[in-house]
């Protein structure tokens, strides 16, 4: 395979962490990623599968997290759950502007409305795929979280 920069062959390093970034979220740290490594200019492009899955899994694990949500982790379920900045705050039963402020980090969200957007995320998840028991345990876990 060639380099994406300067086509160049590039070689597999397999098994390496990555820090991946193609989500607009800080730390998402890939662990035994198949890495394509460019010798002659240094980039590096991970190998994903199932990126869909992958997003998926970073979207539960975001709405089970026992923290409360940060601007970034409520503006990527609600992008991930395929809703608009109207339409999700209408959900949170919030204004456009409210919910638009907890999304830019300009004010931290409360604990009704920062579990109800956890909630949403996966029920709109489980509208995708009903037939996913998985998904069920997940919302069960979270209505049991304080």
């Amino acid at each position: 395979m060639n380099c994406f920069e300067c086509d160049k062959t590039v070689q597999v390093k397999k098994y390496r962490s990555y820090m991946y970034d193609g989500v607009g979220l800080e730390n998402i740290c890939l662990l035994n990623l198949e890495v394509e490594y460019c010798a002659n200019c240094g980039t590096e492009t991970p190998m994903l599968r199932n990126i869909g899955r992958l997003h998926r899994a970073i979207g539960i694990a975001i709405a089970l997290q026992p923290t409360r949500l940060s601007g970034k982790d409520v503006r990527y379920l609600r992008r991930a759950a395929g809703f608009s900045v109207g339409d999700w705050a209408k959900r949170l039963g919030v204004a456009d502007a409210t919910y638009s402020r907890w999304e830019n980090s300009k004010q931290m969200m409360s604990a009704n409305p920062d579990k109800i957007a956890r909630i949403n995320y996966l029920n709109a998840l489980r509208h995708k795929d009903p037939a996913n028991a998985q998904l069920e345990k997940h919302l069960d876990r979270l209505l049991e979280m304080n």
